[in-house]
């Protein structure tokens, strides 16, 4: 027996009294103020059948064994009954497709349309159960997704199955991996891979893939969904086991649960709290499980459970069942008595649910998960018990200064990231130890995290005294051979010499050969880190740095041009959302390989931006612009026959292509098949919407906007349906006014205004724009139909007319500022061509000059080398234009002013001057081209003759040529520009 000695019968007696001065004070003290729930979820009334149908007796050896028990939670691989699932089993095709559709969400729609085709046979054709028929649901859904061709359904449906031929669709048959690879990536979306790279690099067999297949297995292996063996073989042509299959369906999660309706959530169980409810005269015991989530929030799921049962007196059924949870713990499947506090667990709710039912339970392992992050503090919200940092990196040591090296993270943008802390946080703010409530918002500590709640916090200035042995900033210049780096503030500003950030922020650190040196998480040399890179340097006594650790700063995203100002873009990101990009002197502009001007981006460019998102917002540090096959190549009316989903296409009939103004009927007849890009957008009315959507497509007119992929298929980027019934209307005219503001602009010659919206294809020098796109003067085809619910006019596709033969090669006007003699020249403003105007920038332009640059002036042909900005040929301050191509000036003229536009057929020509007919004469004030009177004019040595993109020489036009002369004004007889159409 053991014997308690003075020493531990004190300690006792201490502990009962201060225990019961603890529970009266309790008496007296203001109750805590309950914690706000972000959401409350509650179990399933069929949890108990959901339990009998994954309770399988033959998995506890399978690898997949969870994977089984959630694909069956979420109903999408079945079992056989007698609590056999049977995971080496090969599934056939038509249980391939069956699974395939359930993820999909398609379960319900297969079994009516199963029911509906059973309906339709007659009655010695009826099949006897249910699998049957749901199986012919599941198999005509797939004929109709484009999944299966109609010759396979044909083949699936033959009642003599064992006369088809090896080429057949058996539906008995087993499924292929790279069919089931297939099927899978239709099904949730996944976009064919083209180029492929990991089918090819990683797998010895993948030339027994059925080519067709490629791209879509591609696409799976790209996702992880699908995988190879140890081994190095994919086995495409091998048969797919169940167990594999409930595997992939797990590994598709991300792509499966949206079309399940269910969403998932993970956290850790602080509290189950139980109380016993009256609902409609019966007891019940309702159990809340109170969960902290990974981003802080406290949610709560209820059970109910009656505590008397009544049952049917006849069958014996419970007349109130339990609403419980399926749960997954260690293998073991049960209801929530398996959940307990401090459990980690993942969740999945069923959102289209009135209430949010849970639909399955797993319990991860509970792996006490110890980390250390430095971060700044964002806010404290004591309510909830919750903090929001700006996180900055990860160690491997709550001690700034002991700890061995920093081994940290940079996580990218420092995201605000939100953590639960304990009801008695200690913190330590370098003198006394305190609560919570002695962090201020904007401080600085370092963070002690168990199961990512906060159990301790400790203030600091690491991010601005080096003798804490952490600095940070952004990489201004990094010399390895000398060995030294500087830094300046995380903003990537430098700051005024002399300011106190200068002290503070600006530095220059000195490090050795072998410092240790992580970048993007791995370990690498000091010549790795480069400029921009937001960095963290650990300082040594002496101040050398020992340890550093950076990251990009900069992200890449691609994206399209909305508008364009002189210091800023308005830019689409890839993923839907819009920005505003600042740009500046520093940014580097690339279009189509080579550097280019800000003057030269437009709206509609699609764009690869690189960036910096600081404080200012988004700050570009370069932006590549490619137009190679991202041109609209064509627009296209039809009528749809059919839109498949799973296939990502319609299909026309009665297609015509928009071509000079008019509908040209396409050489291909009969149906036409369109694809659809992966980031294609479909309008209903004006209304965003998507095939999964809308099922009343079949006979609606539409309007496609197509461009070519990298295969030289044509795919749609927009599609637009009109206004059901509306009569279409086609209008060739000029834009009087625009106003984007509003979605309305007016036409010229017909005085009408009409209106536009999302869903109104707007096409200008082969890009898709905005509203802001248009602009007065502009010559544009406009297919129109009235909106009979407003009586308005909307346009459905309005088309700028194409350029002129000025094509690729651009026209400005400027006073020369700066020349830098046999390299460039810069005007100080200038004016560019468009069409009929000239639309000044009061911006500098810089323009490259050579060799082959030419020079013209009032005497002829001066030498390049003549242009300079001092002596008798001074060129500065004197006006020019420039005809070139980007940034480079292939000729420079000095031709007098010119801005009256007229355009005519030149019907003979002798001796330095043109005859013109037909001429019609551009009227400014009205935006309309006037008949006028045949003229004559000749050009002056320093004209400019454009043809087909080039500079040619008067000897170069011929009879008939299609003109536009720009002139001083019309009484003029000398025409400064001669553009050849």
């Amino acid at each position: 027996m053991k014997t308690i000695g003075r020493k531990g019968i004190l300690k006792k007696t201490l502990f009962i009294i201060i225990t019961s001065m603890a529970a009266v004070l309790l008496l007296y003290l203001p109750a805590a103020k309950a914690e706000r729930l972000e959401a409350t979820y509650y179990g399933m009334d069929d949890a108990q059948s959901v339990l009998e149908n994954i309770d399988y007796t033959d998995i506890a050896d399978s690898w997949a064994r969870d994977s089984i028990v959630q694909s069956g939670a979420f109903d999408i691989i079945k079992g056989y009954g007698e609590k056999r699932f049977e995971p080496k089993r090969h599934l056939s095709k038509e249980e391939a497709i069956a699974v395939i559709l359930r993820m999909g969400g398609r379960e319900e729609d297969a079994q009516r349309l199963g029911e509906a085709l059973e309906a339709a046979r007659n009655n010695d054709e009826k099949l006897e159960s249910a699998r049957p028929i749901w199986s012919a649901g599941y198999l005509r859904l797939a004929a109709d997704g484009g999944l299966i061709s109609p010759m396979d359904f044909a083949d699936a449906m033959n009642p003599s199955q064992s006369f088809l031929e090896d080429d057949g669709f058996i539906r008995t048959a087993p499924a292929r991996r790279d069919e089931f690879a297939y099927w899978t990536a239709l099904v949730i979306g996944l976009q064919p891979v083209y180029g492929q790279q990991k089918i090819f690099n990683s797998f010895l067999d993948w030339e027994y893939t059925d080519p067709i297949k490629i791209p879509y297995v591609e696409a799976v292996l790209k996702n992880n969904i699908m995988n190879g063996n140890a081994n190095g073989y994919l086995n495409p042509g091998g048969p797919i086991t169940r167990e594999q299959a409930a595997q992939i369906i797990c590994n598709a999660k991300k792509q499966v649960l949206p079309l399940l309706g269910m969403e998932e959530k993970r956290g850790v169980i602080e509290n189950v709290l139980l109380e016993n409810v009256m609902t409609s005269g019966y007891e019940e015991t309702v159990k809340t499980f109170l969960i902290r989530s990974y981003d802080g929030a406290l949610l709560a799921i209820k059970t109910q459970v009656p505590v008397m049962q009544a049952a049917n007196e006849q069958s014996g059924e419970s007349l109130r069942p339990d609403n419980e949870l399926v749960v997954l713990r260690n293998g073991i499947t049960g209801k929530s008595n398996l959940l307990k506090i401090g459990d980690r667990v993942e969740f999945f709710i069923k959102n289209n649910a009135p209430d949010g039912r849970v639909r399955f339970v797993k319990v991860l392992p509970n792996i006490e998960d110890t980390r250390y992050i430095a971060a700044r503090i964002s806010s404290i919200d004591s309510d909830n018990k919750v903090v929001k940092v700006k996180q900055f990196f990860e160690l491997d040591h709550p001690d700034l200064i002991s700890g061995k090296s920093l081994q940290y993270n940079i996580l990218e943008k420092l995201p605000d990231t939100s953590y639960a802390y304990l009801e008695n946080l200690k913190v330590d703010n370098g003198k006394s130890i305190g609560s919570i409530e002695s962090i201020g918002e904007g401080s600085f500590v370092v963070l002690t995290l168990n199961n990512d709640i906060i159990t301790r916090a400790r203030i600091s200035a690491f991010p601005l005294y080096a003798d804490t042995g952490i600095v940070r900033g952004i990489v201004e210049d990094n010399n390895p051979s000398m060995g030294y780096i500087t830094l300046y503030n995380e903003d990537g500003k430098k700051p005024l010499p002399g300011s106190p950030d200068s002290l503070l922020m600006y530095r220059t650190f000195s490090y050795a050969n072998n410092v240790e040196v992580f970048r993007d998480h791995k370990k690498t040399g000091a010549e790795m880190l480069q400029t921009g890179d937001s960095v963290y340097l650990k300082l040594d006594s002496d101040g050398n740095v020992v340890s550093a650790s950076g990251v990009p700063n900069y992200n890449v995203k691609g994206g399209v041009i909305l508008s364009v100002a002189p210091t800023f873009l308005a830019v689409e990101f890839g993923d839907g959302t819009q920005g505003i990009l600042n740009i500046d002197e520093n940014t580097v502009i690339e279009a189509n390989g080579m550097i280019a001007k800000q003057d030269e981006l437009l709206e509609g460019d699609h764009a690869i931006f690189t960036i910096y998102e600081g404080v200012k917002g988004y700050e570009a540090k370069k932006i590549s612009v490619s137009n190679d096959n991202k041109l609209v190549t064509s627009v296209y009316r039809g009528t749809v026959q059919k839109a498949e989903q799973f296939s990502n296409r319609l299909i026309i009939y009665d297609l015509e292509k928009l071509q000079g103004g008019r509908w040209i009927n396409t050489t291909q007849k009969g149906l036409n098949e369109i694809k659809l890009d992966k980031n294609n957008k479909l309008y209903v009315e004006g209304i965003e919407s998507s095939i999964g959507d809308t099922v009343d497509l079949a006979g609606r007119t539409v309007y496609i906007a197509v461009r070519k992929d990298y295969g030289d298929t044509e795919k749609a980027v927009v599609v637009s349906m009109p206004f059901k019934g509306s009569k279409e209307l086609l209008y060739t005219d000029n834009i009087l006014s625009n106003l984007p503001a509003t979605g309305n602009v007016s036409l010229l010659t017909n005085d009408l205004e009409l209106g536009y919206n999302k869903g109104t294809i707007i096409v200008n020098e082969g890009r898709l724009v905005t509203g802001r796109g248009l602009a007065p003067g502009h010559e544009v085809t406009v297919i129109a139909g009235r909106n009979y619910k407003t009586g308005e006019i909307q346009a459905g596709v309005i088309s700028v007319s194409e350029g002129s033969g000025i094509k690729d090669l651009e026209l400005f006007r400027g006073r020369i500022s700066s020349i830098v003699e046999n390299s460039s020249f810069t005007l100080e403003s200038f004016s560019k061509l468009k069409k009929t105007s000239w639309d000044y920038a009061n911006t500098p332009k810089t323009f490259d000059i050579s060799a082959s640059t030419r020079m013209l002036d009032e005497n002829g042909v001066m030498g390049i080398r003549n242009f300079k900005d001092y002596g008798e040929n001074n060129m500065i301050d004197r006006t020019v234009y420039v005809a070139g191509k980007g940034t480079e000036a292939s000729l420079i003229s000095t031709a007098p002013y010119a801005a009256h536009f007229s355009m005519g057929t030149v019907w003979e020509k002798k001796e330095g001057e043109l005859f013109v007919r037909d001429v019609r004469s551009y009227e400014s004030s009205s935006h309309t081209w006037k008949k006028g009177d045949d003229i004559s004019v000749g050009i002056p040595v320093n004209g400019i003759i454009i043809k087909n993109g080039s500079t040619i020489a008067f000897e170069d036009i011929g009879i008939g040529d299609e003109l536009i002369i720009i002139r001083k004004d019309i009484q003029d007889n000398k025409a400064s520009i001669i553009i050849i159409e």
